[in-house]
């Protein structure tokens, strides 16, 4: 597989104090070491190596293996319930998302765990029901009302709701993404808790179409990759099969709604 990093992807993670350069940085560090009193308004020192830099701010453009999420320590985890505690896992988890065939199935996805047992599903309901989708688990139990608004001009608005939405019901969470720009730009995520008007809780990076994303909180912690299947080390399987990687803490139905979301903006929505 190729895959082209979009140039906004592929940032140094490394912010300098406004108005120094690099050089004027590592002037200062090298005097503070040497004992020698620089500036009082400057108090940084230029990293020795790539293990210093900001862990808040890693480039997506080496994520797409997951290899980073994958190797985080979750000892101490936080669970962040949105559509259930019993969603959340003390250890990282790997979901297996599998498209069923429209002709014989009517579509959707049945979502595995690492031992191959069913944990959510999405049933194909046709063009009818394309802006409007059901998240269960694996009994067949609404998780997710996912429903798109059509008020916006500017962004494709996604709704998501607790269970079979109902009449006057509030969604639980909101995604968007700007209609201005092309299929690997940001989309944003505001959960019915933020108070912070225009400020996102989560977002996601990267293009859906390759099986590529990663997932952010609003303070640049990676809480989740799409990433494509590997049969072995050498056998890369279709798009259709696909790897959801959820870090430990992290509701795993919540971002399974999100990803049901990106594959239907996407317009592969043929088995939907």
């Amino acid at each position: 597989m190729s895959f082209l990093c979009k140039p906004y992807l592929c940032l140094s993670p490394l912010v300098l104090p406004e108005n120094i350069s690099s050089d004027e940085a590592e002037e200062e560090g090298k005097e503070k070491e040497n004992g020698v009193t620089g500036s009082p308004v400057l108090d940084f020192k230029m990293p020795k190596s790539k293990s210093e830099y900001p862990s808040q701010s890693p480039s997506p453009c080496k994520l797409g293996n997951g290899a980073a999420l994958e190797s985080r320590d979750d000892s101490k985890f936080v669970c962040f319930p949105i559509v259930g505690q019993q969603f959340c896992s003390s250890s990282l988890v790997v979901l297996t998302v599998r498209k069923k065939p429209l002709v014989f199935s009517g579509g959707g996805f049945t979502v595995t765990d690492s031992s191959g047992q069913v944990v959510f599903m999405v049933d194909g309901r046709g063009p009818s029901f394309s802006h409007r989708l059901l998240l269960m688990d694996a009994l067949g139990k609404p998780l997710l009302t996912l429903h798109r608004k059509f008020l916006n001009i500017m962004y494709n608005t996604w709704d998501g709701f607790a269970g079979d939405k109902c009449d006057g019901q509030k969604p639980i969470f909101r995604l968007r993404k700007s209609f201005l720009f092309n299929r690997s730009a940001v989309i944003e995520v505001f959960l019915s808790s933020n108070k912070r008007k225009g400020h996102f809780d989560y977002k996601i990076e990267g293009c859906y179409m390759e099986r590529y994303c990663t997932f952010y909180s609003d303070d640049r912690t990676i809480i989740a990759e799409v990433k494509r299947k590997y049969a072995t080390p050498e056998v890369l399987l279709s798009k259709d099969v696909y790897n959801v990687v959820v870090r430990a803490g992290i509701d795993q139905a919540f971002i399974m709604g999100l990803v049901v979301i990106l594959h239907q903006m996407s317009g592969e929505n043929d088995s939907i």
